[in-house]
């Protein structure tokens, strides 16, 4: 299912609705709500108001999501675009701030309220 909607996605063409997931923790601790535009390359954390606009690469196997709003830290996702597991890796001046280094994140399309 996430490589269908990642699928379209990955074609990178403007015209392409935008792909929204739905990624939480293990245990649900920490949920974000991502939209990857259709481009491709520009990815909105809709679990802020206002989003938090980050950066995205997609390859044939994943992809990576990058916000840098905060001067010094970034938030990094890498997901598996075929099973919607990954990482959450949040750090500040090159020092990691999840115990562990990152937390285990699993990814499904979105199914909440429209957006």
């Amino acid at each position: 299912m996430i490589a269908g909607a990642l699928a379209a996605a990955a074609l990178g063409c403007d015209r392409r609705p935008a792909t929204v997931l739905e990624c939480s923790t293990t245990g649900n601790e920490i949920r974000h709500v991502l939209r990857l535009r259709g481009d491709n390359r520009v990815v909105d954390d809709l679990s802020f108001n206002p989003p938090h606009v980050g950066t995205a690469e997609v390859t044939d196997s994943g992809y990576v999501l990058r916000f840098s709003e905060v001067p010094g830290c970034q938030l990094l996702f890498r997901v598996n675009r075929f099973t919607g597991d990954g990482t959450r890796e949040l750090s500040c001046n090159g020092k990691l701030i999840v115990p562990g280094g990152y937390d285990t994140i699993s990814c499904k399309p979105y199914a909440g309220k429209p957006l």
